[in-house]
């Protein structure tokens, strides 16, 4: 077996045994492969392997390797949007992952309304207050407000929001953020009570088990899939 294709059979048993020790469904946990930076036959390898969600950070990677995958896999975005980018991420990545403002997503609805399509986006809350790299609505009022401004768009569906935990070897603190976003997340569905909002985007290679204890039903996995070089 090659090494893609063995880590993402070790990572789906990973996922099995952290759902199962906090009583939910395995099932219920999708694995995003997030595939930044690695080559477009790294990507080949690891869809052979039954990987069908790849995560990109850049849009124009993304756009890139949209037109190489197979027709049956999804790439979303996860990283950062700037706004000068919104009209090549809108319609080419399923789902916008990192919606950290009132103003990208006003881009983003405008650029769907043109294309004549509905885009997926996932709203990004920060929890990792001390960093100030990371980005994502840092202030929950601020959240609250935009949700009930962009759920009105009509070019837009609300899937869920993501968070990206502090890098921090403080065990409580990573559990804490991330239990914070499932706490405001199931807030927001009682709020809003929307259809199809499913989606709670929360763990990476190192804190992907805390995720779904806390709630999380999308992993993003890369170095633990990829490897680190690249």
């Amino acid at each position: 077996m090659n090494s893609i294709a063995h880590n993402i059979e070790q990572i789906l048993r990973e996922i099995s045994d952290a759902a199962e020790k906090s009583g939910r469904k395995p099932d219920d946990i999708k694995l995003m492969a997030v595939s930044k930076t690695k080559p477009m036959e790294m990507l080949l390898e690891a869809y052979e392997a039954g990987m069908r969600l790849f995560g990109e950070n850049r849009v124009q990677e993304g756009v890139e390797k949209r037109k190489e995958l197979p027709s049956d896999a999804e790439i979303e975005l996860i990283g950062h949007l700037q706004s000068n980018k919104v009209k090549q991420a809108v319609g080419t990545f399923t789902c916008i992952q990192s919606v950290d403002s009132l103003k990208i997503a006003e881009k983003i609805n405008k650029r769907a309304g043109d294309l004549e399509i509905v885009q997926d986006v996932l709203l990004e809350l920060k929890t990792a207050e001390q960093d100030e790299a990371k980005t994502g609505f840092s202030h929950i009022d601020d959240f609250f407000s935009a949700f009930e401004q962009i759920v009105a768009m009509e070019n837009i569906r609300i899937r869920g929001m993501m968070t990206i935990a502090p890098f921090v070897s403080d065990e409580s603190l990573v559990r804490n953020s991330f239990r914070f976003c499932r706490e405001n997340f199931e807030k927001a569905e009682r709020l809003f009570s929307l259809k199809d909002f499913d989606t709670l985007s929360m763990g990476m290679s190192g804190d992907f088990k805390i995720a779904i204890e806390e709630g999380a039903t999308l992993v993003r996995v890369g170095s633990s899939i990829f490897g680190t070089r690249y």
